[in-house]
C-alpha cells in the first residue's frame, strides 16, 4: 500500500508556518481552519444572491398589487415585516442548509485523494462562531432587501439597487481576503468588523485566521444584529 500511495503521489509536502518568535506549526491545519469559513463566507454569499432576494420580491410584488395595503389593516407594519423576514429567511435558510450539508457529505470523499492533508477536523468553538455570523449577516441582508422592497415602486427597480447595495459589501471581504488572512488583526480587518454590512465575512476570515479576542467578536456579533435590528424597525416605517 505504501508503494502505491507513492507511486500515486510521487511528491508529497509538508507545510510549516514560522511566527515571528521562531515557533512552528502545521500550515496545512491552518489553511483547513482558514478552508470552513471561507466556505461559510461563500454561502452567505450564495444566500445574499438566493434567499434574502425572496424578502425583495414578496415585499414588491405584495406593494405593486396592493396587497401590502389590505394586510395593514390587521397587523402593525412592523409586526408583518418582522413575520416576512422570519419566514421567508427560514425558507432561504433551508436551501443553504442543503448545500452546506451536500458540502460536508462531499468534503471527506474530496479530501481523501489528497492524503498528505491529513483528516479535516472542524473546530467545534470555531464552528459555532463562523454560524452565528452567518445567521446575523444572513439577518441583516435580508431586512435589507425587504426594506429596498418597500422602499421602491417595482421589482425590477428594487433588484437593481439591492445588487449596487449589497454586492460590494459582501465581495468587499471576499476581495480583501488575502489580506484579511494574512493579518486578521490589522486595522482594515476591524474597521470592517465594526461594520454590519461588512462584519460578518470579515469575521469568519478573521476568526479562521486568528485568535480573535473574545470580547472583540462579541462586539462585533451585537453590532452586527443591532444594526440588523434598526434596519427592520427603518423598513417597518
Amino acid at each position: 500500500p505504501e508503494v502505491k500511495t507513492r507511486f500515486l503521489w510521487p511528491a508529497w509536502f509538508e507545510s510549516i508556518v514560522v511566527g515571528e518568535d521562531g515557533s512552528t506549526k502545521e500550515g496545512a491545519k491552518e489553511v483547513k481552519v482558514i478552508s470552513v469559513s471561507y466556505i461559510f463566507s461563500i454561502l452567505l454569499m450564495m444566500a445574499v444572491m438566493t434567499g434574502s432576494g425572496y424578502l425583495l420580491q414578496s415585499v414588491s410584488e405584495e406593494k405593486e398589487n396592493r396587497m401590502i395595503e389590505v394586510v395593514l389593516t390587521s397587523v402593525s407594519p412592523l409586526g408583518l415585516m418582522a413575520g416576512k423576514v422570519l419566514a421567508l429567511g427560514l425558507v432561504g435558510l433551508l436551501q443553504v442548509t442543503i448545500w452546506a450539508v451536500s458540502i460536508a457529505f462531499m468534503a471527506p470523499r474530496i479530501l481523501g485523494n489528497f492524503p498528505n492533508l491529513g483528516q479535516l477536523i472542524i473546530d467545534p468553538v470555531l464552528l459555532v462562531w463562523v454560524v452565528a455570523f452567518f445567521l446575523a449577516g444572513y439577518f441583516v441582508f435580508g431586512v435589507t432587501n425587504a426594506g429596498i422592497g418597500a422602499a421602491t415602486t417595482s421589482y425590477r427597480q428594487g433588484s437593481q439597487i439591492s445588487m449596487l447595495l449589497l454586492m460590494p459589501a459582501v465581495l468587499v471581504p471576499m476581495w480583501l481576503f488575502v489580506f484579511i488572512a494574512g493579518n486578521p488583526d490589522g486595522l482594515l480587518a476591524q474597521i470592517l468588523s465594526f461594520i454590519p454590512f461588512t462584519a460578518p465575512i470579515t469575521m469568519m476570515l478573521r476568526i479562521g485566521a486568528a485568535d480573535v479576542p473574545l470580547v472583540e467578536i462579541i462586539a462585533s456579533l451585537t453590532v452586527t444584529l443591532l444594526g440588523g435590528i434598526v434596519l427592520l424597525w427603518g423598513s417597518a416605517r
